[in-house]
């Protein structure tokens, strides 16, 4: 089953998954890329779009998705791009829920 067809886990003590499964993962998100905060991995994607309402009206999509999964990333909006990072603070490292997200919001994308 794809990532982006998966349902998010339900449980939020889960620890990180290891560089085996992240690699597997990120065949089926390869425009993602591993970025540090704080010493905690995180999933980041820039997005770009030909109108600003278009990256706005995105970036509100991805607002929704991510309230639906009661998550909080980092979404930065600039005049023609969002920037998108996924990743939780809990157990300093990326979970399968970070990677289904990720996948369900490469879905969501419509360059314009």
């Amino acid at each position: 089953m794809l990532l982006a067809d998966r349902d998010l886990t339900n449980d939020s003590d889960a620890l990180a998954i290891n560089p085996a499964e992240q690699s597997a993962f990120m065949v089926e998100i390869p425009a993602w890329r591993f970025v540090s905060d704080n010493d905690a991995q995180r999933l980041q994607r820039r997005f770009t779009f030909a109108h600003y309402a278009a990256a706005l009206a995105f970036t509100a999509t991805v607002g929704e998705l991510a309230m639906a999964a009661n998550y909080n990333p980092v979404i930065i909006t600039a005049s023609l791009s969002v920037t998108i990072i996924w990743g939780s603070r809990r157990n300093n490292g990326l979970r399968e829920n970070d990677f289904i997200l990720a996948a369900k919001t490469d879905r969501l994308y419509r360059p314009t």
